[in-house]
């Protein structure tokens, strides 16, 4: 098995394990992925509650449960250091001090018709702070590997280097999706890619990178992000505003056909498109339920989002910071929690970001 199919089935067990089924969630895979998920959500669930101040620990219990044991049981010691170097990469997304979130992007999968995700921050990030909590693991890749996965056309992210040569990122870092005025910066360190800000990024915001100047054609002339479409550039220009909608979704399914091979190919969780402003708001990108907002636990009538991150963090969404009548809030206290794996950049301090938009 090569690093590349190491990595890709790790990140398909670990994104099933926290995303799919924590969240309901239906990611693109970089493998197949044969878990039997039945009856293992409250077992994850559990230990993402009691640990998910401390990246280690957290870690330690999910590979503590019996079905990941299982999993690993015969595999080699270069493949389990992977999965678990991988898994914490994955466990920083519940850390308390974790400024954004995964969520499922409603306005583009309105548009592209399939199950879309995004970053979007849960707090304010000031410019130039160093996102560390939203990871991905970089593994090299040969010429052969690289042809294979471009030919393939499921949207891999890849980086070509002249000094480093070509490799694949998968992990939480993967769901950022592309405008051309992007909120951040890709930077890595030898086995990692992580994001720094190159503006101030609201609360509600969606986290965007640059993916090329000429990555959706030349000069990006099939973009169809926010801001080629506020600025009439990319797929937007020369437009005939009354028959704008059906030109956009010409020009979308014709740029799909003519970089798709085949029509049953997945879409990319880090699509190139970002929503028409003709569709709903970015802010329903977040909870709008006024029935999730309220102080007391499980209520029958919270959306699966919110219901969910009350039974991890204790507390109404988006806060992360457990109400003092937790059941887990003296242990929660009494531990170290910016504990963090060798491996990865320092996790930012929780007070780098803001609650209250600004």
């Amino acid at each position: 098995m090569s690093d590349l199919d190491r990595l890709s089935e790790c990140d398909s067990l670990i994104s099933t394990i926290l995303l799919d089924i924590v969240w309901n969630f239906n990611v693109v895979k970089s493998s197949n992925c044969d878990l039997n998920t039945n009856n293992i959500k409250d077992l994850v669930i559990e230990s993402l509650s009691k640990y998910n101040y401390n990246p280690n620990k957290l870690v330690d219990a999910l590979l503590s449960l019996d079905f990941i044991k299982k999993h690993l049981r015969r595999k080699q010691l270069s493949y389990k250091s992977l999965f678990r170097d991988h898994l914490h990469v994955y466990s920083l997304l519940f850390h308390p001090s974790t400024p954004f979130e995964i969520r499922y992007n409603r306005r583009l999968s309105e548009f592209t018709k399939k199950s879309e995700y995004s970053l979007v921050a849960t707090k304010n990030i000031p410019k130039d702070t160093l996102i560390s909590n939203c990871l991905a693991t970089l593994i090299k890749i040969s010429h052969d590997q690289d042809k294979v996965l471009r030919d393939s056309n499921n949207d891999w992210s890849i980086l070509t280097s002249l000094t480093t040569g070509t490799r694949i990122f998968l992990g939480p870092a993967r769901f950022a999706n592309h405008d051309c005025d992007n909120n951040v910066q890709l930077e890595r360190t030898q086995n990692h890619v992580y994001f720094r800000t190159n503006q101030w990024i609201k609360s509600g915001q969606e986290v965007l990178l640059n993916y090329g100047n000429h990555y959706f054609g030349e000069n990006n002339e099939n973009c169809f992000c926010l801001t080629c479409e506020t600025n009439n550039n990319g797929a937007f220009k020369n437009l005939d505003y009354n028959t704008q909608d059906n030109q956009l979704r010409t020009r979308f399914n014709s740029y799909i056909r003519s970089n798709t091979t085949s029509s049953t190919n997945y879409s990319s969780a880090s699509s190139s498109l970002t929503p028409l402003s003709s569709l709903s708001d970015l802010n329903e990108i977040l909870c709008s339920n006024d029935k999730c907002k309220n102080d007391k636990l499980e209520n029958n009538d919270e959306c699966h989002t919110c219901l969910i991150h009350r039974r991890i963090y204790q507390n109404s969404w988006p806060s992360r910071n457990r109400l003092k009548n937790s059941s887990y809030q003296h242990e929660y206290m009494s531990e170290d929690s910016t504990s963090e794996s060798s491996s990865a950049p320092s996790s930012p301090a929780s007070s780098m970001y803001s609650d209250t938009n600004e």
